[in-house]
This record gives structure tokens, sequence and C-alpha cells, in this order.
């Protein structure tokens, strides 16, 4: 009996304690990079206005000797969208063939955000050097066929081709990513010769 009188008291001082409201904890102080943090960070700013010199930092690595370092400069570009379409457009006229070759294909990874550029990319068709002419007609494939799907991002995407792997086109060097498998060939199956037609 004992027992069963000290676990109901223990019972009724648990359910009071509960009952009683108790104050939240209070929130941590904000973050040095978060919004009301120490350094006046101000969230929903894009990247290519909170920082001036991205944009041209950017365009200017997209002359690098280093592939992937153009490649990843390229799909940074294609990232900050519209910001950076007129710095790529003016790359395009660039004295240097990987510069521009790397910004038409940034503007081809932003799809419809690209469009802008389209004038610019019809010019780099008729670039000496197949690199750039290759690059060009990308990125106004992937542009125009995201314009006619009726969407586009605003950011890079991987589109590729089976069997294709991705690189920047006339960056030279081996791909960053690996072959996307082709899909497995149709068996050719011969019918009987009673089921031939004649």
């Amino acid at each position: 009996m004992s027992r069963v009188l000290a676990f109901a008291l223990c019972l009724l001082s648990a359910s009071s304690l509960a009952a009683q409201p108790q104050d939240p904890p209070p929130p941590p102080p904000p973050l040095p990079g978060t919004p009301g943090g120490p350094d006046g960070f101000m969230p929903f700013r894009p990247a290519a206005q909170q920082f001036k010199e991205l944009v041209p930092t950017l365009i200017s690595t997209l002359g690098d000797a280093d592939a992937e370092v153009r490649q990843h400069a390229a799909m940074a570009l294609a990232a900050l969208g519209k910001d950076s379409v007129p710095a790529l457009t003016e790359a395009l006229k660039d004295k240097q063939k990987e510069r521009r070759a790397a910004a038409a294909y940034a503007l081809g990874e932003m799809g419809m955000w690209g469009r802008d550029a389209i004038p610019s990319l019809l010019t780099a068709l008729k670039d000496e050097e197949s690199t750039v002419k290759r690059s060009a007609a990308l990125a106004l494939s992937r542009i125009l066929s995201q314009e006619s799907m009726g969407y586009g991002h605003g950011g890079f995407g991987m589109q590729v081709a089976p069997g294709r792997a991705v690189t920047l086109p006339g960056a030279g060097g081996p791909p960053s990513v690996p072959p996307v498998p082709l899909p497995p060939k149709p068996s050719k199956v011969e019918p009987d010769k009673e089921d031939r037609p004649k």
C-alpha cells in the first residue's frame, strides 16, 4: 500500500510541475553572415549586388589555364542568372578563345535567363575557333529548348545527353562528371519463317 501511495504522490507532483508555465529559453545571438547578425547581412539580396567584385572576378577566371576552374566559374556565373548576362555577353568578344567558349557555356547553362544574349551567341557561331562555335551552338540549343518547353531555371543545370560526359566545351582535359550510361539497345528477334509475310 505504501508503494501505491508513493507512486500516486510522484504522479501528482510531476503533473503539478508540468502544469506550471515555463519560459522558453532565450534564442541564441545571431551569427555573422545571418539576418540580423553583427555584420548587417541583408537576406534575399542577390550575391552579385552584395559583392560587386563577384561577376568581374568570375569573368576573368573564365580565362584560367585550368579547365575545371573555367567550368566552375562558368557554372557560378550561370547560377547568378540575369546579373551576369551583360558581362558574359561582353566576354563573348574577348581575345582569349577559352574565355569566349566559357562565356557561351555559362549562357547556355542559364537556360532561358540567357535569352538576352541570343544576338551575341549568333555572332559567336561565326567565330574562327570551333570550340567557341560549338559552345555557342550548345548555348542556343539549351536556351531555345527550355523556351519551347515553357520553363527556365535561374541557375545551372546538368543537362547531359546519354553517353556524354560533362565538361566545359573546348576546355581540354578530362570531364569532371562521368558519362551518363547509354540505355540498352533493344535486341533484334528474328521472327520464325512461318510468321514472316509472304
